[in-house]
């Protein structure tokens, strides 16, 4: 019995961090300022037999003439981004490091780093550049 508690909490906390991230997306998508950015580097998740993402690094300009370096929290299948790509960009005007990375694989949200309940995107290194 405590078994299916466990698994009905952990499956209710999974659903509700999916649901809560692509909410924040879909905001950002709406409200949020474009920009062209590229893929800067690639993160790879650690390597275990059932779980293998990539996590883009990107970096921008907003429209303040601000140069933003993040790493997305939005995991994906390794070999969608090449880096240099060109990739369309979506951001917070109040938070430039709040952002998305504008294309299909940002709202499947496969696969999250564990910390990723702060916010979509992680400032890596600084953000100003």
């Amino acid at each position: 019995m405590i078994t299916i508690i466990v698994l009905l909490v952990v499956s209710a906390s999974v659903l509700f961090i999916g649901v809560f991230q692509l909410v924040q997306i879909n905001k950002i998508a709406k409200t949020g300022s474009k920009s062209k950015g590229i893929i800067f580097d690639l993160e790879q998740s650690g390597t275990t037999s059932t779980i293998n993402a990539t996590f883009p690094i990107v970096r921008f300009v907003t429209n303040n003439s601000e140069w933003i370096t993040v790493t997305s929290k939005t995991g994906i299948v390794p070999g969608i981004y090449k880096k240099g790509a060109e990739v369309n960009i979506i951001y917070n005007k109040e938070q430039a490091t709040e952002c998305i990375i504008d294309d299909k694989y940002t709202y499947a949200v496969p696969y999250h780093h564990a910390n990723s309940f702060s916010s979509i995107i992680d400032v890596r290194n600084n953000s100003h550049c």
